[in-house]
């Protein structure tokens, strides 16, 4: 195709009827084109990014919970293990923490009574159960400057306890349901866990503190290997298809001489989760080891405000100039377009060379926003010249 046999002035005959604004979701923004192979798949791939979870239990901790928050955060990882903070086991993005310090945080100055809650802190965003009184089991926090192209909201109309939190990530592919648990000695957060409808319609994360023994995860040396309860957990889970991520045998918890597999994280069939291990380096002081896994999502795309372009003539040959230049550089397509496919990719890529091409070679947009129609570049360049004249 020869792009110099276009008729240019036609583009132009109709500028009172032409749009100046181009819808973005239409388009595909600029950046992409540089990287564009039509040897790929049709389809641009979104970038994904690496989340990292934490899961501990910090045994009603104050400061284990501040050390917890602190430990893992990126500069402090950097910090204290001499190494580059981009690495995925010594940073996190959700923490999720059972059996939370619950105690006097302030005090209410009208009533003189005391104000109860549980730990705060700047770089986190804190998420509690639907249920806080008199007590909580569970809180996640996520941290704050994670991105905007991820969206966690908590759930409390799916789960009323004190024991369960649900916070769904909403992420550019869909959403995910992060379910925070801690499982009292009388297994009083089963039902409200195994009776949520999201288990079997959604992609889930549970992880948490069950106490509970079986045989898939505890030690050879327990006296007590399996439990009913646990039967019933394993059986309930595995018909729906989760699977365990926990390696038999691999310690979570410790008291003295004691040893035990009590916190254990499950993954939905559709829920890859990566570089899952027990991190006995990362331990901040409580009788629970804190789990670390990652996971690869791709954030959001937010919608980019729409543009404004001025086109007239004075503009028109350095526009045209930048339009073959992209064109050249950027299209791939043969005369003919055969499938769907690749005609929806010529369109998109089309418009897209458009749009980047208003973008090099627009001018400023006139302060009035209806122009006379006498002014073009013959009037404009005697306007100048007089000007010059007048200095």
């Amino acid at each position: 195709m020869n792009f110099e046999t276009f008729d240019k002035p036609n583009l132009y005959d109709h500028l009172d009827r032409f749009s100046p604004k181009i819808e973005s979701p239409d388009i595909i923004p600029a950046s992409f084109l540089s990287s564009y192979d039509s040897s790929k798949p049709s389809s641009t791939p979104i970038p994904f990014s690496t989340l990292c979870f934490i899961s501990q239990n910090i045994n009603k901790g104050n400061i284990n919970t501040h050390s917890l928050l602190n430990s893992f955060l990126p500069w402090s990882s950097a910090i204290s293990s001499n190494v580059t903070p981009t690495n995925p086991s010594l940073t996190a993005d959700i923490v999720m923490v059972q059996e939370p310090w619950w105690g006097r945080i302030s005090i209410d100055t009208t009533t003189n009574r005391d104000i109860i809650g549980t730990v705060n802190h700047k770089e986190w965003t804190r998420i509690l159960p639907s249920i806080t009184d008199p007590y909580l089991d569970v809180v996640t926090y996520v941290r704050n400057n994670i991105g905007l192209g991820f969206r966690f909201s908590p759930q409390p109309d799916l789960c009323n306890s004190p024991s369960v939190l649900i916070v769904e990530l909403q992420h550019a592919n869909g959403s995910l349901f992060i379910i925070n648990i801690y499982n009292p000695s009388d297994s009083s957060a089963l039902i409200p866990l195994l009776d949520l409808q999201v288990l079997s319609t959604h992609p889930c994360v549970i992880s948490g503190d069950f106490n509970l023994h079986h045989l898939l995860w505890s030690l050879d040396s327990t006296d007590l290997k399996s439990t009913p309860t646990a039967d019933i957990l394993v059986d309930l889970l595995t018909n729906l298809g989760f699977t365990i991520l926990n390696h038999k045998g691999v310690t979570t918890f410790f008291r003295k001489e004691y040893q035990s597999v009590l916190d254990l994280t499950w993954t939905s069939p559709d829920v890859h989760i990566q570089d899952w291990e027990v991190a006995y380096h990362r331990h901040t002081g409580s009788d629970h080891y804190p789990i670390t896994w990652t996971l690869n999502v791709s954030p959001i795309v937010e919608d980019t405000p729409n543009v404004s372009y001025a086109f007239c003539e004075t503009n028109k040959d350095q526009w045209f100039e930048r339009f073959l230049s992209i064109m050249d550089d950027h299209w791939d397509f043969d005369a003919e377009i055969n499938t769907v496919e690749d005609l929806e990719l010529a369109i998109t890529t089309y418009v897209s060379i458009l749009t980047q091409a208003s973008n090099l070679a627009r001018s400023r947009k006139h302060k009035n926003p209806h122009p006379t129609r006498w002014q073009n570049k013959d009037t404009q360049a005697a306007l100048k010249a007089m000007r010059k004249d007048r200095n």
